[in-house]
Formats: C-alpha cells, structure tokens, sequence
C-alpha cells in the first residue's frame, strides 16, 4: 500500500502544477459550462425575457464599475501596509459602503417611477458591488455555475419563464458567489473609525483604476445599453448570444493575462509580455477557425433557427479579437511599469469611438451595427498599445504576432520541470 501510494503521488502529472496551465484548463472549463448555461437560459426565457436580462446585466456591470470605486483593486497595495487583522477592517469598509449604496438604491426605487428593467437594476447595483469585492477564485467559479445549471434545470421543470425568473437569473451568481467566498474567507467584519479611515484611503487609491474598469467596460457593455434604445429586446438577445460567444477568443487570453500581471510583478519583464502575446494570438486563431467551421451548426442546435443572425455577429465581432487580446497584454504590462495614466488616456479614445460608431452604425444596420463598431474601436485601441509599446521597449511587431519552436521548447522545459519537482 505504502509503494502504491508513493507510486501514485510520483505519477500525478506535473503540468497540473503549472499555473498557466492549470488556469488555462480550468477557463476551457468555464466555458463549456458558460455555453451550456446560456443555451439553457435562452431556451427558458425565449428571446424577449433573455433580452431584458442581458440588458440588466451590461447596464448594471456598467454602473457596478462605476460605484466600486476600485477599491477591489486598492485590496493588495494597503494589505502589504496594514496589520494583521486587515481583512476584518476592509470587509467592514465595504460593508459600510454596501449599505451607503443600500439606502441610495431604495430612495431613487421609491423616489421614481421605474419601469421593470431599471428597477431590477437600481436594486441590484448595491448587491454586485459587495459581491465584487471578493477575488473570485475559480474553484467559485466552478461552483456557482455548476449550481446555476441546477437551477436552470429546476427552472424548465417546475416553472413557467416570467420577470421573476429574470430577476432570478439576474442576481442568482452574484449572490451565491458572494455568500461561498465569505464563507470561505471565515473573517468577521469590524466596522469603528478605523474602519472609516480605511474606506477613505481605498476610494482615494481607486479612482484611477475605477477609471479604467469604467472605459474598459463602456467597451464592453455600451453597445447593449444602446441597442436598447434603438432596437428591440429580441434583437438583443440575439445580438448577446453572438457576441458572447465570440468573446470565448480571449477568454483564454484573459485568464493567462491575469497570471501575466502576476509574473510581471514578481520580476518578468517585456519578452514575458511578447510570449504570451504569440500563445495568446495562436490559440485565438484556432479558436476562431473552430467556432467559424463549428459556429452555425452549434448556434442552430443550441439556441434554434431564430438565432441565425447570432452567428453573423459572431462573425463580425471575432475580427476584433487580436485588438482586444494587445489591449489587455499591454495593459498589464503598464500597470507593473507605473503608466495608468497612459492606458487610461488609450482607453479613453477607445470608449469615445465606440460609442461614435455604435451611434451611426446600429441606426443603419442593427445589431451588426453594434458588432462592427466593437471591431473599430477594439482595432484601434490595439494599434494604440502596440504602437506605445513597441515604442517604449524596443520591440518589433513581429515579435508578437504568433508562437515559435522557442515557444514550444519553454513550454515543454515548464512543464517537465513542474513534473520534476512533483516527482521531488
């Protein structure tokens, strides 16, 4: 038994150790369950009541940006300054900040009269700022999905689709993700004057940051908040669908982006940045050849026939993929190296010819409006960055266009001696 086991310990593969890897792995999971959500939720709700909640969702991840005010963000820099009993005061800062938030959103519910969508809105912000404030680790992740699969199964059973059920679905991973990770964290909020203090500091420090999650998510999310007003709920829906497939490109990318600001921090430096450009750009490209070959066929089987046109914005938005994919790598990169501003000044270009082209363009051809005006200014904003960095430390674009035999090689060495030291 004692061999067996020692056996089995030397055997469990080293590159589940590597933290590329792993993450990697565990967002290919995200996915698939993600898919599998939205084609559930979408057979549920039908296009009119799944546009309202896509609608619900962009607006209040929006103004979430908006009222977080970075001070997730602000977490790492004042817990290296602070003691040990850290974690109490923050969570009782942000608490304080929650029911700030709490008595805002029950006066303008109660003050004005609101149609559903912005009532479902106004009510929830509070609740996606405090369950914002907890890193979501991806064992979360996991397991908030899993549990809305459930739930959306529950759904199709025992029920009938209806606003409630909106409401529902609007605020069902928010809460559970919240109510796990506290959970989890095992930490009793302290809220007294230091607690104030401490609040004061983290909305001092966030402004910056609160900036940049409020241009990155206008790119993200206005398009929807304009389609409202110009197009229908089911157009939204279908333009959702579309693009939130599409956004599956850089999934990978962004996860492997967040371990790139990781490394960044502890010593990396550009040629970090330009490899994990040519991975990220490299699976991109397979991504997109697989969803352009596969994409028809699994929208057709998954959402029906009344979903064709999600397949066209897909189509479209995938072309602003690699912009994306630059923005974000670049991005990291000037976060560690002190130029917030620059990116913001980047950032804030981008925002204002997204929401100029959304303006002409879904006036004139809808939903595919919305897609190509992603496309300009994801382009653009990538141009931008590329042109700054390469600018700034010398490299050269073809450096960070896709991935080399020198790639591969270091990818085998990380993986072998993550094998190594499991073995060890």
């Amino acid at each position: 038994m004692l061999k067996f086991s020692a056996m089995s310990k030397r055997s469990k593969p080293g590159f589940l150790n590597n933290v590329y890897f792993f993450s990697v792995l565990t967002r290919i999971y995200l996915i698939l369950i993600g898919i599998a959500i939205s084609a559930l939720q979408i057979s549920f709700l039908g296009k009119e009541l799944n546009g309202h909640l896509g609608y619900i969702a962009s607006t209040s991840t929006l103004l979430n940006n908006v009222f977080v005010f970075g001070v997730h963000q602000a977490y790492s820099y004042y817990k290296k300054r602070s003691p040990e009993n850290f974690k109490e005061y923050y969570l009782g800062s942000c608490l304080v900040l929650f029911l700030i938030y709490c008595f805002i959103a029950l006066t303008v519910f109660f003050s004005l009269s609101l149609d559903f969508d912005l009532s479902v809105i106004t009510l929830s912000v509070p609740l996606f700022f405090l369950s914002r404030v907890p890193k979501s680790r991806n064992i979360i992740l996991i397991v908030v999905n899993t549990l809305l699969i459930a739930v959306l199964i529950c759904m199709h059973l025992f029920f009938h689709a209806s606003f409630r059920s909106v409401v529902i679905l609007a605020v069902f991973e928010k809460t559970a993700s919240l109510v796990l990770y506290l959970y989890k964290l095992r930490v009793r909020p302290r809220i007294d004057r230091n607690c104030l203090t401490l609040l004061f500091k983290l909305m001092s420090f966030g402004f910056f940051p609160m900036m940049g999650l409020v241009l990155n998510s206008i790119n993200y999310r206005i398009d929807v908040v304009m389609l409202k007003a110009l197009t229908t709920y089911s157009s939204i829906s279908v333009y959702t669908t579309g693009v939130n497939i599409s956004e599956q490109c850089w999934a990978i990318p962004d996860t492997i982006r967040d371990i790139l600001l990781s490394k960044l921090t502890d010593g990396k430096d550009k040629s970090e940045v330009r490899m994990v450009l040519r991975v990220s750009n490299t699976l991109t490209l397979f991504i997109q050849l697989g969803l352009l070959l596969l994409g028809r066929f699994m929208i057709y089987i998954l959402y029906g026939p009344d979903y064709n046109d999600s397949f066209w914005v897909l189509t479209i938005s995938m072309l602003g993929s690699y912009g994306m994919i630059y923005t974000k790598m670049i991005v990291a990169y000037n976060v560690v190296e002190g130029r917030q501003k620059t990116s913001l000044g980047f950032m804030f270009i981008t925002a204002a010819l997204n929401i100029i082209a959304n303006y002409f363009l879904i006036p004139k051809i809808g939903i595919f409006g919305a897609a190509l005006a992603s496309v300009i200014s994801y382009n653009i904003s990538g141009l931008m960055f590329i042109v700054y960095f390469n600018r700034t430390t010398g490299s050269h674009i073809k450096d960070m266009l896709f991935i080399r035999k020198k790639d591969i090689a270091n990818i085998l060495n990380i993986l072998r001696s993550s094998s190594k030291k499991q073995d060890l």
